[in-house]
């Protein structure tokens, strides 16, 4: 519970945080956020009518928490082909075949990578803001690894006792 509430990840509790490590990850997570950067933005400008118009039907039809990926999914299987023959065809008027069949090749893959870049960039925003928590707190760090090796702990000496009543359990039946 506190963990969700401090938005850190089970897995970041346990993380080590040498010097060198914290470097690699900080130039390793920019070069990804610079170079990244056009292609994500290429594929924001080419998907943002089409997913408007996606996010409008699934706020529209979404009265429940569960339908919304239905509502996402089943639509973009006709919204964005719909949309990509438009934009193609447009392209057609104002580039040479050349242009356009590398046009027609980047749409899908730069809306792709824009969708799996918007969620490394949140990951990146995450896992900062847990570094720099843990930073300024470090007995907060200390204090979660310690619970989470006491319900790890807890967990393991319950696992005999369960294996032997499923056993039990089985040659019952």
């Amino acid at each position: 519970m506190e963990l969700r509430d401090l938005g850190i990840k089970p897995s970041e509790v346990y993380l080590r945080m040498p010097a060198w490590r914290v470097v690699r990850f900080i130039v390793r997570e920019l070069v990804i956020l610079v170079v990244g950067l056009p292609i994500a933005a290429w594929g924001a400008l080419n998907h943002l009518i089409p997913a408007a118009i996606i996010r409008m039907v699934a706020v529209t039809f979404s009265v429940e928490k569960d339908k919304w990926a239905s509502n996402v999914i089943l639509p973009s299987f006709v919204i964005i082909p719909f949309f990509y023959v438009i934009q193609i065809a447009a392209a057609w008027f104002f580039l040479p075949p050349v242009w356009i069949l590398l046009y027609a090749i980047s749409l899908p893959v730069s809306g792709l990578f824009t969708i799996l870049y918007r969620d490394r960039v949140g990951d990146i925003r995450d896992r900062t803001r847990t570094f720099f928590l843990f930073l300024k707190n470090p007995d907060l760090r200390e204090r979660l690894g310690s619970e989470g090796r006491a319900i790890i702990d807890d967990l393991t000496k319950l696992e005999p006792k369960t294996e032997a009543g499923s056993e039990a359990g089985s040659r019952r039946r």
